[in-house]
């Protein structure tokens, strides 16, 4: 059940009232801010991301009318921060700043046949059996590094760790995964 705040937002939206941008950058600014950032690393580019994904609410609701909001937002804000992403001209990353996610982009790719789509699919469902299976800690670390592909620095600091623990950590997870899709035939 959304929160009565989230209830407001939602009706000032259909109401097409502009304070329901205020009031979202007020309740879940944070939120949005702290996903644009782990994903761009840059103040310039987070404030411009966090601009447009509140277009992107103002133009989506109506006719969309989320029962989470901060989940919609979440999925928002990441797929406009990720576009951003993909689509500036920064230069090329070094390999110490190489994000997680970067090997999978080929797998989204919209000239897929039948096949494929369905192996993807049961991918994402063997994949979301092994997050749902992990400790608590182990499943935060997952989704915040692979999902939010938060840097191992602020990985480090969040769960009061080094560097080095962190990247051990996303060792034993990568080779947890390996194992589990070994064992479910879906990798050999």
């Amino acid at each position: 059940m959304p929160g009565m705040t989230d209830v407001k937002i939602i009706e000032l939206f259909f109401a097409r009232d502009e304070r329901a941008i205020e009031m979202t950058k007020s309740v879940h600014g944070k939120l949005i801010n702290s996903i644009c950032r782990g994903i761009l690393h840059s103040e310039r580019d987070e404030e411009e991301c966090a601009n447009d994904v509140l277009l992107s609410l103002w133009r989506s609701i109506p006719p969309q009318k989320p029962e989470n909001l901060p989940a919609y937002l979440t999925r928002i804000t990441r797929n406009a921060a990720l576009n951003m992403r993909k689509s500036s001209n920064r230069e090329k990353r070094n390999k110490n700043s190489e994000l997680p996610l970067d090997d999978f982009y080929e797998l989204y790719s919209d000239e897929r046949d039948v096949d494929e789509q369905i192996e993807q699919k049961e991918l994402k469902e063997l994949l979301g059996d092994f997050i749902k299976r992990l400790p608590d800690e182990q499943r935060r670390l997952f989704v915040l590094r692979y999902y939010f592909e938060m840097d191992t620095k602020e990985l480090a600091k969040r769960f009061r760790v080094s560097r080095r623990a962190i990247y051990q950590k996303l060792e034993n997870l990568k080779t947890k995964l390996k194992d589990f899709l070994e064992s479910e035939g879906y990798w050999s």
